[in-house]
């Protein structure tokens, strides 16, 4: 073979190397791009917290609608006060690399990061007496164990949602109201919404 018959099987078998490569590349990244089918009869397996109060809490479509206007005027209130505790801790730890930092501005920071603290706990606590307001007679009692179970656990959802093969409501102490809010009882609840 001489050299220009070698040069071209070369740079061919260049060309299709990189094709390949390209094409394996683009059908991983595809791939990652579409969400996962959901298995029919199979419940996701990472719900968002908003997903699992409005479940736990069994809200009617008007509900969940006010409830998402809670939740997105709570995250802008907060996601602020959050940016500006970040602010605030790197500017009190920033000021170990420049030496000592005199005690007046430690305690001032300090003090910030408190008051900022004491601002989300109040946003928080006025998002969930907000929610609570939402909630008809009998959804009340199953907030209230779920915003106990959040301060002692810490997180509404467990990681991974809920135990593999749990029902809504079992291995839990909340009580799950019935689908479309208040109704008499030993009455049958009301059809689905229209």
């Amino acid at each position: 073979m001489d050299l220009l018959s070698r040069t071209r099987v070369l740079t061919t078998g260049i060309i299709v190397l990189t094709l390949l490569n390209v094409a394996a590349l683009g059908t991983l990244w595809w791939q990652n791009l579409r969400p996962p089918l959901p298995l029919p009869g199979v419940p996701p397996l990472r719900e968002s917290p908003g997903e699992f109060i409005e479940r736990r809490l069994g809200l009617n479509i008007e509900q969940k609608r006010r409830f998402g206007e809670l939740r997105a005027a709570y995250r802008a209130e907060a996601d602020g006060i959050e940016r500006r505790m970040r602010d605030a801790r790197r500017e009190l730890y920033d000021a170990l690399r420049g030496g000592a930092a005199p005690d007046s501005f430690v305690a001032a920071k300090t003090e910030e990061l408190g008051t900022l603290e004491a601002q989300l706990q109040r946003a928080t606590f006025m998002h969930f007496r907000d929610l609570r307001g939402l909630c008809d007679s009998l959804q009340r009692p199953a907030l209230d164990a779920l915003v106990r179970d959040v301060f002692e656990r810490g997180s509404p959802v467990p990681p991974g949602g809920e135990p593999p093969g749990a029902r809504p409501g079992e291995g839990s102490d909340i009580p799950l109201p019935p689908p479309g809010g208040d109704h008499p009882p030993g009455a049958p609840p009301p059809g689905p919404p229209r």
